[in-house]
């Protein structure tokens, strides 16, 4: 990377992956896989040089000119249930990352944040899933969920990695009759309180949201058109994965209509 500044230095970074996976249909309708790689991701030119302030995400960023690539040893085991009145999907993960480039808040005040780039090694443990039950011919249940768990390994022990996402659990109703699609979710996001340094917690809610459609086919070409329905709660929400999450939470009670074409 070539950078015209008396200085800031030239850097060059070189990166590789790899993957390997296996899917084991061990029995009608069922199936067992897994993923194991090893992968690379080389620093972004904003990682490296940033200096100045990031209106966007209301911070101010220093940027480090000696990150070197991060290297992640993921594994990936997912179990499915294919067809039949039951279907299901469970996946679990453990992501190992060596020099893990991430931004560490320095201070803060306010909602404004002092941001460096830096390294260190992160581990990522998670499960997600889905079970869904087929009621009736028209109606079908869904409960599905996730959680994740990021931390970096610090030399005076681990710290929580900022901006995680909480857990979620929820249900989904469906019920498809011809041409139309009617769904209706209901679902919980935690309280999260693994935090790091100068991260506020976020509180927990629940969101409630509901769709209709009818497709149909123009010649060759598929359409959909659609109204959704978000958040009828109308909560006060917050995303946890953002910079800006106190100053710009989540959409409240919103409408949309639209027109989906596949080409």
């Amino acid at each position: 990377m070539d950078v015209d500044s008396n200085t800031q230095r030239n850097r060059s970074h070189r990166g590789n992956s790899v993957s390997l996976g296996a899917v084991w249909n061990f029995a009608p309708q069922y199936s067992l896989g897994m993923t194991l790689s090893r992968t690379q991701r080389l620093p972004t030119a904003e990682e490296l040089y940033a200096r100045g302030l990031h209106m966007a995400t209301s911070t101010w960023e220093r940027g480090n000119p000696n990150l070197k690539a991060e290297t992640a040893h993921n594994v990936d085991l997912t179990l499915r249930k294919l067809a039949g009145p039951t279907t299901f999907s469970v996946s679990v993960f453990h992501n190992r990352i060596d020099d893990y480039i991430h931004a560490r808040t320095l201070d803060a005040h306010e909602d404004f944040q002092l941001i460096e780039y830096a390294q260190r090694d992160a581990r990522f443990t998670g499960i997600e899933g889905a079970i869904r039950q087929q009621l009736d011919a028209t109606f079908g249940l869904t409960l599905f969920g996730d959680y994740v768990r990021a931390k970096l390994e610090a030399g005076d022990g681990d710290r929580d990695l900022p901006r995680i996402p909480a857990h979620r659990v929820g249900l989904r109703l469906d019920a498809k009759w011809n041409a139309w699609l009617v769904e209706a979710e209901v679902y919980r996001v935690s309280r999260q309180d693994d935090v790091a340094e100068f991260e506020r917690e976020t509180p927990g809610y629940n969101m409630v949201n509901v769709g209709l459609s009818y497709s149909g086919r123009y010649n060759t070409t598929p359409w959909q058109v659609y109204v959704k329905g978000n958040n009828l709660g109308n909560q006060l929400a917050y995303a946890h994965t953002s910079f800006i999450k106190n100053a710009a939470p989540l959409e409240g009670r919103n409408l949309a209509v639209g027109l989906r074409l596949e080409f």
